[in-house]
């Protein structure tokens, strides 16, 4: 039983019944279609010997049904078939019914039989076959072996599975318990080292406890200078208290005063934004040959007095003759950009401008030597 299944077990036995009965009946529903197929093209034969009179329809359908039932291999193995052949009427025709047979059939009675041959030919037939396997009979009995069969070689598969998953079972429990054994092996090296240390440790501790002793003792004699050293410690740490209040009324006074800072920017902001407008006006109004950038505006304005008059020389010389103004040099920027031009006043002042396609001057920059570097690269994003 280790190697099989509840479950397994239950469905091998319960699966030879369930394929026999469902063998059978399929069996004989194939046979039935087989032998009806069979039958239905047998009947009627030959049309002609039936509406000349030669032979009757019901002897036709009678050698048609014998040879198909000589002709059936399992017929005499516990198959059994039952034929019934009747007119769309009800009219039997197989089996046959009792009839006087003459010995002789005269032109009359040729033509009486083609008359009703042609009548059943008319109505129709109605073939009617059954198909019955008896049990406990040939054909029985090898579908049963052959449901035992396929029953016993799926327990046999399922047994052969069983027993290598047995097998695998076995072979990891061989490994988990050469694992443990291996690390029961490791743990008692371990506990002999561990019950060593231990008594290493016990001696530890019993010096330990020898040397506290000793402290305790040290420790009611020096008790007056540690309560000293508490005290020491209490005025210091009340004077680093107090140092860090004044630290902290220093910060808020510092913040106030950045924010005052920021305000006094602000206020100095808008005011160089109306001196630049101002001074726009100013400009515009003198020098009507000369255009003026934001940044140049502004950059005038920062300017100290001396080099505002300086630098308004310049401009006054750039909008009466430009081409007489001493350039120090050219910024080439790149292709398809214009070339800028750099005018050097009071040593340390910078002025850069160019021509407009109407020869006029657009002057660009205004700015000094120090914020140098941040004009050229706001020159190069232009």
């Amino acid at each position: 039983m280790r190697y099989l299944s509840i479950k397994a077990l239950i469905v091998l036995v319960v699966l030879p019944p369930i394929l026999y009965v469902t063998a059978i009946q399929g069996l004989e529903r194939y046979l039935t279609y087989h032998y009806r197929s069979a039958l239905q093209k047998a009947i009627p034969g030959d049309t002609q010997a039936l509406l000349s009179g030669r032979t009757r329809l019901s002897d036709r359908i009678q050698t048609a049904v014998n040879a198909l039932l000589a002709d059936a291999a399992f017929r005499h193995h516990g198959v059994r078939i039952a034929v019934t052949v009747r007119t769309r009427e009800g009219r039997r025709l197989y089996p046959p019914v009792y009839r006087e047979n003459s010995l002789g059939a005269s032109d009359n009675d040729a033509m009486d039989i083609a008359s009703e041959n042609f009548a059943m030919l008319s109505e129709g037939l109605d073939v009617s076959l059954s198909v019955t396997i008896e049990h406990n009979t040939l054909a029985a009995n090898a579908v049963l072996a052959a449901a035992l069969l396929l029953a016993l070689s799926g327990l046999a598969i399922a047994y052969r599975r069983g027993t290598r998953v047995y097998a695998r079972e076995e072979a990891r429990r061989g490994v988990e318990l050469a694992r443990i054994k291996a690390r029961e092996a490791s743990q008692r090296t371990v506990l002999a080292s561990l019950e060593e240390q231990r008594t290493h440790l016990a001696s530890a501790i019993e010096t330990i406890r020898t040397e506290l002793t000793v402290a305790q003792e040290r420790a009611a004699r020096n008790e007056a200078d540690l309560f000293d050293e508490v005290d020491a410690l209490e005025q210091k740490l009340q004077h680093n208290l107090t140092q860090q209040d004044q630290q902290r009324n220093r910060i808020h006074e510092l913040e106030d005063q950045l924010a005052q800072l920021d305000r006094e920017r602000e206020a100095l902001s808008v005011q160089h934004s109306k001196d630049a407008d101002g001074l726009r006006k100013r400009m515009e109004t003198l020098y009507k040959n000369t255009a003026f950038s934001n940044r140049a505006l502004e950059g005038l304005t920062e300017l100290t007095e001396a080099m505002q008059i300086k630098a308004e020389e310049i401009i006054h010389q750039l909008d009466a003759q430009a081409d007489q103004v001493p350039i120090k040099r050219k910024l080439f920027r790149g292709k398809g950009k214009e070339t800028v031009f750099e005018i050097v006043f009071a040593y340390k002042g910078r002025l850069y401008f160019r021509r407009t396609k109407s020869r006029k001057v657009d002057i660009l920059v205004i700015g000094t030597k120090n914020s140098q570097e941040k004009d050229l690269v706001y020159l190069d994003r232009l």
